[in-house]
């Protein structure tokens, strides 16, 4: 990845009691630890162990880490969580960087997107970002939610059992599709 990436200007933000988003977002994980290890089988299932693999969106970086990659790179907005991914996983490469803005200058087998395709807010300009990094035999895993639990999502937020989220595009596979 260019090093000259645009770094995402967000500062680590803390909460009302003083505790940082890589607490919070460890608290997350751990509270919906039956949800992530399923993750982790579905993209354990589909990539290879010991491939090239770049995740956009990869938070704190443990479905990265979960594939066993021979080389892993991870782009999050969040310093805050890239900062935790990069202690929890020296062996990988992290980056704080805006996806809408990324500048990739190698290729990777896999490129994972695991629910943050709908956080985006112009999908189509973050897919033509990755798509210097991919090849004709690179394949794209996405996981994201379906439009049908918008409701459960945002009362989940509300009821602060969910990990809240500013903003959410909701598509149907469909477009997904149309968009790659």
């Amino acid at each position: 990845m260019d090093e000259t990436a645009n770094h995402s200007s967000r500062p680590l933000q803390t909460d009302v009691a003083g505790q940082s988003n890589e607490k919070r977002l460890l608290r997350w994980r751990k509270r919906n630890a039956y949800y992530y290890r399923w993750l982790n089988r579905i993209y354990k299932f589909v990539v290879r162990p010991n491939s090239r693999v770049l995740h956009v969106g990869c938070e704190c970086g443990d479905l990265l880490a979960a594939v066993g990659p021979s080389y892993g790179v991870g782009v999050d907005e969040d310093p805050g969580a890239i900062k935790l991914a990069g202690k929890r996983f020296p062996h990988l490469k992290f980056y704080a960087a805006d996806p809408h803005n990324l500048n990739l200058d190698e290729k990777f087998d896999y490129v994972l997107i695991c629910n943050s395709l709908g956080r985006w807010h112009d999908i189509q300009q973050v897919l033509e970002r990755i798509h210097p990094a991919t090849s004709e035999s690179t394949r794209i895993v996405i996981t994201y939610y379906n439009y049908l639990w918008e409701w459960i999502l945002r009362l989940g937020s509300r009821l602060r059992i969910r990990r809240p989220l500013a903003h959410q595009n909701w598509l149907p596979p469909a477009d997904i599709a149309n968009l790659l």
